[in-house]
């Protein structure tokens, strides 16, 4: 019978393990299989059989704990890799990496909640209509259908592609246009609007839905007083900073405010996908 000699486990483990960092230098398959066993076998003139069993198990241990080292890959935050230099490049020339609305406009677009200003731009710094608005949160809704037969509005035709998500809309109670009969799509939105409707729709899906003490939320904010004057105000946005939906400029909430096609997408990705663990879409 041959006798094998000087043998490294090493040398039947298939694959190669690397430094980490990007996945092409991370450990890859490093793995033994019974094909390589036979194939090591027949060079050596050897029967299957004369292969040290114990040997065979070891060289698995081995594999095994090597196959439990993880490849850290890349680690992208708005278009930024933390690990390294990478960098990722929107669809939109507008959108640079590093923006803090990169990710939540690539996780916009690609759930089909929006489409860009055109086909290569995205106008993050460009006003937000009341038509957009409601129909950015009706495709993040999912799309549902509305139940409501009539619509009171006048400046809603079925033929307005925001037609179903308004109706939609003033069923759920999210809005109730700026008068019984005007919808005003090319209205802009505001700050304070913006988050009363995100508010309004959350309440909607979860109608027991808390909300801490909102002077104490808002109070430390230098127009706080301002919000706190109104009540529907005061609570939708005690309820975004108490939920991560909105952080304040510079210490304010400039209630105010013209919301930003930016600032929409950034407050949808939070409360759609960051605030949920990624669950709702």
């Amino acid at each position: 019978m041959a006798v094998v000699s000087d043998y490294n486990p090493g040398d039947l483990l298939t694959g190669t393990a690397g430094e980490g960092g990007d996945d092409e230098n991370a450990v890859k398959d490093l793995s033994i299989s019974d094909a390589l066993v036979k194939t090591l076998a027949s060079f050596a003139d050897l029967q299957e059989g004369d292969l040290n069993p114990a040997l065979i198990n070891h060289t698995r241990e081995i594999t095994v704990k090597q196959e439990e080292i993880p490849a850290l890959g890349h680690d992208f935050v708005n278009g930024e890799c933390s690990r390294c230099d990478e960098t990722l490049t929107s669809k939109f020339e507008d959108v640079p990496a590093g923006a803090f609305y990169f990710d939540p406009v690539e996780w916009a677009v690609e759930k089909g909640i929006t489409t860009g200003a055109t086909a290569t731009t995205f106008n993050p710094n460009g006003d937000c209509q009341r038509a957009a608005v409601v129909t950015f949160l009706w495709r993040a809704a999912g799309c549902p259908e509305p139940k409501a037969v009539n619509n009171p509005f006048v400046d809603v035709k079925p033929t307005d592609f925001f037609y179903k998500a308004v109706l939609w809309a003033v069923e759920c109670g999210i809005t109730n246009g700026v008068d019984a009969t005007h919808f005003d799509p090319t209205g802009s939105v505001s700050r304070a609007q913006m988050v009363a409707f995100l508010y309004r729709y959350a309440k909607s899906v979860d109608p027991d839905l808390k909300v801490g003490d909102a002077r104490q939320i808002l109070g430390a904010l230098s127009d706080g007083q301002e919000v706190l004057a109104y009540d529907w105000m005061a609570e939708s946005f005690a309820w975004a900073i108490e939920n991560g939906v909105i952080n304040g400029m510079d210490g304010k909430l400039v209630p105010g405010g013209t919301a930003n096609r930016a600032q929409v997408a950034v407050m949808l990705y939070r409360f759609f996908f960051e605030q949920s663990g990624g669950i709702r879409l």
